[in-house]
Formats: C-alpha cells, structure tokens, sequence
C-alpha cells in the first residue's frame, strides 16, 4: 500500500507536467478525441457525414461545384481532405 505522503509528492509533478504539456494535450483531444467520440455518439463515420452534406449542397452533374462543396464542408465542419481551387482541375473527373 502507498503512504498518502508518497502519493502526494507525485501531485507537484503531474501539476508541473500537465502545465507544460498542456497544448499537446489539446492537441489530441480536438484532433483524435473530439472526433472519435463524435463519430461514436453520433454513429455515423466522418465520410457518411461528408456525403449527405455533398447530397444536400452540391449541384448534381457539376464537378467542380462538388468540389468546393466538400471543400468548404472541410474547412468549416469537420478535416476530411482539402482539395482547394489549385488542385481541383487536377482531379479528374469523368462527368456523365
């Protein structure tokens, strides 16, 4: 069994080490926790979301609107990918 005094001196290190490290540590909670615990609670992946959004935003038949859809979803909802002005024409695309 630890002495209470032996667990207490490990506090000043745990506070020290926590102060230290604090932004890795909100690091991984918005980019790994945050989005775990979403699609867990949610049940639905990152991608299914990204897909509905391009079902309810994007103009059907139109790539390049297809694609600042899911890049705007990108940068305003949740990373998936960037695909941007600059890389879109080097998408290709087959349009129907």
């Amino acid at each position: 069994m630890v002495s209470p005094a032996i667990a207490l001196a490990f506090v000043p290190l745990l506070l020290t080490l926590l102060l230290r490290y604090r932004h890795y540590l909100a690091l991984l909670y918005r980019a790994v926790l945050r989005l775990w615990l979403r699609d867990r609670l949610s049940g639905v992946p990152r991608e299914h979301r990204a897909f509905q959004y391009l079902l309810a935003h994007a103009v059907p038949g139109d790539p390049r609107h297809v694609l600042s859809t899911f890049d705007r979803w990108s940068c305003r909802h949740e990373h998936l990918s960037c695909v941007g002005p600059v890389k879109a024409p080097m998408v290709k695309l087959r349009h129907h």
